[in-house]
């Protein structure tokens, strides 16, 4: 399974970490029914800081009021817009407990 997560490239970045990768594709649910080390929980805190930096400094930069930069990195940082923005080649790596559907809990987390 782990060579499968070597060859995940996002947006021209490979990884190297493949374990993070592994958790990062993990939702809580496959852990509560399967045995598993981890998940993406932990690791989404610190990308949502991230991307809310970027986010702030493409945005600042590109000449925005604080009001606008808000509302911006909102719709941006949104479950539904980041869904769409996902690779779906991306998505059949993605693992989830038998009682949640896949695509419809992509788009509410």
């Amino acid at each position: 399974m782990y060579r499968v997560y070597k060859r995940i490239q996002i947006f021209d970045h490979h990884f190297n970490d493949v374990v993070k990768i592994k958790h990062a594709f993990t939702h809580t649910s496959y852990c509560n029914e399967n045995l598993c080390s981890g998940n993406y929980e932990k690791l989404e805190t610190m990308g949502d800081a991230v991307l809310k930096l970027i986010q702030t400094d493409v945005l600042f930069a590109s000449g925005n009021s604080p009001g606008q930069i808000t509302k911006m990195r909102n719709a941006l940082e949104s479950n539904q817009y980041l869904a769409s923005v996902l690779p779906e080649s991306l998505e059949k790596y993605i693992r989830v407990g038998k009682s949640v559907n896949k695509k419809n809990d992509i788009e509410r987390h």
